[in-house]
């Protein structure tokens, strides 16, 4: 999306025309996942290293339910 986008978009939610509304489907950092990312530095490649592991050996829903991609996590 364009730069100009993104600004007419705020601007339509300054005004009241647009009414917020959380994403579905979403990929969610719960406070499990924040903790292994504190203890791996902040570094989300490391996070999702272990996330991979932890899929490999059948424990990954302790985190979620899929490992997304490191620009997912990035972005968060």
């Amino acid at each position: 999306m364009t730069e100009r986008t993104v600004w007419r978009w705020l601007a339509e939610g300054r005004e009241g025309r647009v009414e917020a509304r959380p994403r579905q489907g979403g990929f969610v950092v719960g406070a499990a996942l924040w903790e292994v990312l504190t203890q791996a530095g902040g570094n989300f490649a490391e996070l999702r290293r272990r996330m991979l592991r932890a899929q490999d050996e059948g424990v990954l829903e302790h985190w979620g339910e899929f490992v997304p991609s490191l620009a997912t996590l990035s972005v968060r």
